[in-house]
């Protein structure tokens, strides 16, 4: 797997500037993408965080490097049911051979068949504008709770066999 990313050993070289109470969650990323996307999280409006290892935002639980079986997934987001898996996709680490080409789906459908709907971002986009990649996160949940929505409402009308 490698090395763990030292974050704070990272901010205090990069001169990264996060909230005081962000510290235990940040702590916990894989990356310096990871970590821009986790900070603005605690910068959004009616952010609140637990102390320990969840930050709470538009009535959303966020938390940060969830283990998923034998894998370990960014960012967990789950609202209404939804449970949604952000993984942070980087060249240095994902783009580098063949073999974990093939490793990162077979991970991915590992974490599909356990419940969770994937959204990736590419680090770049983490980087530059983390607040889209939120917005984007957000405008998926309620994608999603519309969709369960309307699914659970029609299912009355499906015969047994049409629902697995």
């Amino acid at each position: 797997m490698g090395l763990r990313f030292d974050f704070h050993a990272w901010a205090a070289r990069e001169r990264f500037e996060y909230p005081a109470d962000a510290g235990a969650v940040l702590d916990r990323v894989g990356s310096p993408a990871e970590a821009h996307f986790v900070r603005e999280a605690f910068q959004l409006p009616g952010t609140w965080f637990d102390g320990e290892q969840v930050i709470y935002l538009q009535g959303a639980a966020i938390r940060v490097q969830v283990p998923c079986g034998p894998y370990s997934i960014d960012a967990v987001v789950e609202r209404d049911g939804t449970r949604l898996a952000i993984e942070i996709d980087g060249l240095a680490y994902h783009g580098r051979t063949q073999a974990q080409f093939e490793a990162d789906y077979r991970r991915e459908r590992y974490v599909l068949t356990s419940g969770y709907v994937v959204i990736r971002f590419t680090a770049s986009e983490t980087l530059s504008n983390p607040r889209a990649c939120w917005r984007s996160t957000f405008r998926l949940l309620r994608v999603r709770r519309s969709l369960d929505t309307s699914s659970a409402s029609s299912r009355s009308y499906m015969p047994k066999s049409f629902i697995a």
